[in-house]
């Protein structure tokens, strides 16, 4: 049996940065089905991933490229950004194609009644982690079993009806899943945004699902279908970076975990290990900034680590509370302050048209951001995802727009006047941080060869291509 793995048509620059230029940059090998081949691979069945992002493809050409491999099933990864995409492509293969469609990820699993709302000839959703649930729907396809004996699916009944089958346990060890199969990525499509890498070849990594704080306002997975935080051994993830290294030549890594500064004692052992074995990659990660300190800090310096990116979203403490983010004003700038300290670039992100937020409030965000001395930042429109706390808090304060990607506009608070105001302040927002004297001089210090000014130069291009939206 034959399984193609897609991701369906998105510019990530476009529609998740707001830039029409420089598509070439910001792609990395999708994890998720990695994960999903890798089993598959290992049970018997011929599997190919389309990666139609990175590509990129249309749907006709994912259709042809189908054709060209004789797929029986195909199996769709939509999360919510691209979930309008994904159902058009499902829908249009169903019409093309006499083969099974599914669909998997986060918007699936958060909202399959939007999916099939929209697209009511899906086979079937697969609901959460897919390693063991798909292999087992293939096993059922293959021996012409029913469908309502796996777990962790839902399908609509011969009467439109939805029916959920019981839900799927959690993997518990990480450590017993195979990584993602690699081979089947087209290695020479993934390359990261300027600025955002030291060396090259880079790639991505995950070394933890679920999460342990399951309190923010604006995560649905919070607040609605928290899985319990697991984490691969320190072992396993140096197992991961020295077959990367052997079999791709790989000399950076972006650790892709929400938090990956979890566990000082996970942290300090990884390190070690990484020192130990004189691996020599640069890398990258997330961070609470309430889950660093000066030693911690040392150690990942040490280890390798070079850049951190942490989620501030606002400079207000009152839009802080409001987002129950759990932290404070002064624990990002003491974070960032030891972040620099331990020689660490550090990014940031911020949500600009929360609930209650108007210009004048904006504008103490961005201050904050200067203020901080980050080394970038992103400023983000609000969105407030439906079935979340923060949609709750935001439905009477506010209008709503359609969704079209992370740089627009799609929530309008009370304290703007309309949509262009919002994406107004976004613009000023990157045009006032990225425009500063300061700012220049801090890259010029950077700039030691020929590569790290052009790294420089087009990451600008694509900051003003994101302000302007061109």
């Amino acid at each position: 049996m034959k399984l193609a793995l897609v991701t369906p048509p998105f510019n990530l620059l476009e529609e998740g940065y707001g830039t029409k230029k420089y598509s070439k940059y910001g792609a990395y090998p999708p994890l998720g089905i990695g994960y999903i081949g890798a089993v598959l691979e290992n049970a018997g069945f011929e599997v190919i991933i389309i990666d139609s992002q990175a590509q990129p493809l249309n749907k006709e050409q994912i259709v042809m490229k189908l054709a060209e491999f004789h797929a029986d099933a195909v199996g769709i990864s939509a999360v919510t950004a691209c979930a309008d995409s994904a159902c058009d492509l499902a829908a249009f293969i169903k019409n093309k194609l006499n083969i099974i469609v599914f669909m998997g990820g986060p918007h699936p699993t958060c909202f399959p009644e939007t999916i099939y709302r929209d697209v009511n000839n899906i086979d079937f959703l697969v609901l959460g982690e897919g390693e063991a649930t798909v292999l087992e729907i293939l096993k059922v396809l293959n021996n012409k079993g029913k469908w309502s004996t796996v777990d962790g699916i839902c399908f609509l009944d011969k009467d439109k009806n939805l029916v959920r089958t019981k839900s799927r346990n959690v993997i518990g060890d990480l450590d017993t899943i195979l990584p993602p199969a690699r081979h089947l990525y087209n290695q020479s499509l993934y390359h990261p945004i300027p600025n955002l890498y030291r060396q090259l070849p880079a790639t991505n990594m995950i070394t933890s699902r679920g999460c342990p704080y399951g309190k923010c306002a604006f995560c649905y997975q919070a607040g609605k279908i928290g899985q319990p935080y697991r984490r691969h051994s320190p072992e396993r993830i140096i197992s991961e970076i020295k077959n990367l290294i052997k079999q791709y030549g790989i000399r950076e890594i972006a650790f892709w975990d929400d938090n990956f500064v979890i566990s000082h004692d996970w942290i300090k052992k990884f390190c070690n290990i990484l020192i130990e074995e004189k691996l020599n990659i640069t890398w990258s990660c997330y961070s609470r900034v309430d889950m660093v300190n000066r030693e911690t800090l040392g150690i990942l310096a040490k280890a390798g680590c070079w850049s951190i990116f942490y989620g501030l979203e606002s400079g207000v403490q009152s839009l802080l509370d409001l987002v129950d983010k759990g932290i404070t004003l002064a624990q990002g700038e003491t974070a960032i302050s030891l972040t620099h300290e331990a020689g660490i670039e550090t990014r940031g992100s911020f949500m600009l048209a929360l609930p209650g937020e108007n210009p004048a409030l904006a504008k103490k965000t961005i201050d904050f951001a200067i203020k901080l001395n980050l080394d970038s930042a992103q400023f983000l429109a609000t969105y407030p995802e439906y079935g979340t706390k923060l949609y709750e808090k935001a439905m009477p304060a506010g209008k709503f727009m359609k969704y079209h990607g992370r740089h627009g506009v799609t929530y309008v608070p009370e304290g703007y006047k309309d949509a262009s105001e919002v994406a107004k302040m976004i613009k000023y927002a990157y045009l006032r941080f990225y425009l500063r004297p300061a700012f220049f001089l801090k890259y010029l210090k950077k700039i030691r060869n020929l590569s790290d000014f052009s790294k420089f130069f087009e990451g600008f291009k694509m900051v003003l291509g994101i302000a302007y939206n061109k």
